[in-house]
Formats: structure tokens, C-alpha cells, sequence
């Protein structure tokens, strides 16, 4: 894998990483939104980002992270043939699941 891919997505696992550490201190420190009497006091900008937000970025972080893992599964046979004194056939005979894992309903469907 580049660097140019490696080090966004790194950057983003600590940026996320501080911002949970950021949420975590403040909604300790202010009591955070699970003390709300009820959430039809909150405005509906503050619901959505209670509720929906944190989700749609796990989907998404996770989805960047798996093409990551998905690309490297798929390369490390010809990384292993190479090197000078090559590989064993084990190696070789690995079979990794090679589907981008947003395209597999689109798959299912289609085979449906």
C-alpha cells in the first residue's frame, strides 16, 4: 500500500480516536446528553448527531479500513513471490475473500 492512502487513514484513526477522548471528557464534565430529561428537548440538529452521526462515520471509517485490508489480502501472494527467495506453496494457496465489502448487496442482489 502507498503512503498516500496509509497515512490519511491513519490520521483519521487518531483524529477520531481524540475526538471520542474530547466527547467523552466534556460529557463527563457537563453531565453529556444521556441526563437530557427527554429528547424532544434537544434541537433536532443535536438529536440527528446523537443518534445518527456516530453510526454513519463507523460505517464509513470501517468501509476505508476494509478496503485497506481487502487490497492487502489481495496483494500479499505476489509480495510473497518478489522476494528473492520466493514462497512455498502454502503461501500461494491462501484464498481470501476478495468482494469490497460496499458492493457485496449489489453482488447479492444481482445472484438473487
Amino acid at each position: 500500500m502507498k503512503k498516500r492512502v496509509l497515512v490519511p487513514l491513519a490520521l483519521w484513526t487518531v483524529f477520531l480516536a481524540g475526538i471520542i477522548e474530547y466527547l467523552a471528557q466534556r460529557s463527563r464534565r457537563e453531565g453529556g446528553l444521556a441526563l437530557s430529561p427527554t429528547l424532544d428537548d434537544m434541537p433536532r440538529i443535536a438529536q440527528f448527531a446523537y443518534m445518527f452521526l456516530p453510526t454513519i462515520i463507523a460505517v464509513l471509517y470501517s468501509i476505508a479500513w476494509n478496503w485497506v485490508d481487502l487490497d492487502v489480502k489481495r496483494l500479499h501472494p505476489w509480495l510473497e513471490l518478489s522476494r528473492p527467495g520466493g514462497t512455498t506453496a502454502e503461501t500461494l494457496s491462501v484464498d481470501y475473500p476478495f468482494d469490497f465489502v460496499a458492493l457485496v448487496p449489489v453482488k447479492a442482489a444481482k445472484r438473487r
